[in-house]
């Protein structure tokens, strides 16, 4: 059990990785003018990291709290600004403006949909995991309050308070399940990317051509002559 400021602490981390997977997609795709083999390895990372959430436990290190949201944020991250670049490389430049907008829109649909779906199946799971755990007289009034706030999880009797633990631990990994079934059928479908033409790759600099002392022209030769004379 930790406090809410320990706990928003171990998402500093995927935080500062969803700018930055965003900003190295980009410098790539600028960098190489590719971006198949990247949307799939990025895509490949939310899987990971995914599947690395779901088999948290009690005896999981700390730094893995850290590490594992970091890859998903950083490949997410990722894997949206080159699906953007793909569907905005593949249609006709008029059509620009509409294909963006609806990407934006199917993006916000989704993150609306994961939010709402996530939450429901974690209360559907730590419903029927505390009905199991938690028995006897006033188990309906405490499984409420801890469905409802954790809390009075501290407070709560040893037994019940590992019940509590144990619950909330079940109904995560369900949600982890679930969101990397979810990032394996994202992968499916990058699989039929077109990779269109975009923008050449930046040649390499050339080198500086170092400084030459200038010569003095025909011109300056001769007023200094006729001077002389």
């Amino acid at each position: 059990m930790e406090n809410s400021a320990t706990s928003g602490l171990y998402m500093l981390p995927h935080s500062i990785a969803i700018p930055t997977g965003s900003m190295f997609a980009g410098w790539l795709m600028r960098r190489t003018g590719k971006l198949y083999r990247l949307t799939l390895i990025a895509s490949f990372m939310s899987i990971f990291a995914s599947l690395l959430a779901s088999t948290w436990n009690s005896s999981t290190p700390s730094f893995r709290l850290w590490a594992d949201l970091l890859f998903q944020g950083f490949g997410m991250a990722s894997f949206i600004t080159s699906t953007l670049i793909a569907m905005i490389t593949a249609v006709y430049k008029p059509d620009m403006p509409i294909a963006t907008g609806i990407t934006y829109l199917f993006r916000t649909t989704g993150q609306v949909l994961g939010v709402s779906l996530s939450g429901a199946v974690l209360q559907a799971v730590l419903l029927a995991r505390l009905k199991a755990r938690i028995t006897g007289p006033g188990a309906e009034k405490i499984i409420h309050t801890i469905r409802h706030t954790t809390l009075i999880i501290p407070s709560l009797d040893p037994p019940i308070r590992q019940a509590a633990i144990d619950s909330y631990a079940d109904a995560l990994r369900v949600v982890f399940v679930c969101q990397t079934l979810i990032s394996i059928l994202a992968f499916v479908t990058c699989i039929p990317i077109e990779e269109k033409p975009m923008a050449p790759p930046i040649p390499p600099s050339p080198p500086p051509i170092p400084a030459t002392r200038p010569l003095i022209s025909d011109t300056t030769d001769d007023h200094i002559d006729s001077s002389n004379a």
